[in-house]
């Protein structure tokens, strides 16, 4: 049996990824900085290139071998399922919780199941995170790319949505 060595392939990047990667890079450096916790920090540093590395992986089975935002959105996704099961994985090991980590989960749960909310619908969801707690960590998701604005409502409230 002979194996003969693969050329490698140039992969480019399409409209918007370079921006999106950096932008969630500086989200999670801002997190992670926000954070008291920084027993995370070297993960969340990390993340950002495990994300390009999957739409790279999402883009090379097309064949087309230029990496579009949907492969980004995708990798994006995947990083930051990654992200909540790190949290999840830290509380179980540690017996301090990282509060805030769990409370992000916590606002990424609601807004998933209500399909948009406002800080308020937090607050009413989960009575332990106050309004004004919940659009602070409601800003960071979006910071991160984990959430998106949907609308504005008539109390000039930005209503979010689960990303990509």
């Amino acid at each position: 049996m002979t194996v003969t060595a693969v050329s490698p392939e140039v992969c480019t990047l399409g409209a918007g990824v370079e921006d999106a990667f950096y932008n969630y890079k500086n989200a999670l450096d801002d997190l992670a900085a926000a954070s008291n916790n920084t027993d995370l920090d070297g993960n969340y540093s990390r993340f950002p290139e495990k994300a390009l590395r999957v739409a790279i992986l999402l883009a090379s089975i097309e064949n087309h071998h230029v990496i579009d935002m949907r492969h980004w959105g995708r990798a994006q996704e995947i990083a930051e399922r990654w992200r909540r099961s790190l949290h999840n994985l830290y509380r179980a090991f540690n017996s301090s919780e990282d509060e805030d980590g769990q409370k992000e989960d916590r606002v990424i749960e609601i807004v998933r199941r209500l399909g948009t909310a406002t800080p308020a619908d937090v607050n009413r969801e989960a009575r332990m995170i106050s309004t004004t707690k919940a659009a602070d960590l409601m800003q960071r998701l979006q910071q991160a790319g984990a959430l998106l604005p949907a609308k504005i409502t008539h109390k000039n409230t930005v209503m979010y949505q689960l990303a990509v």
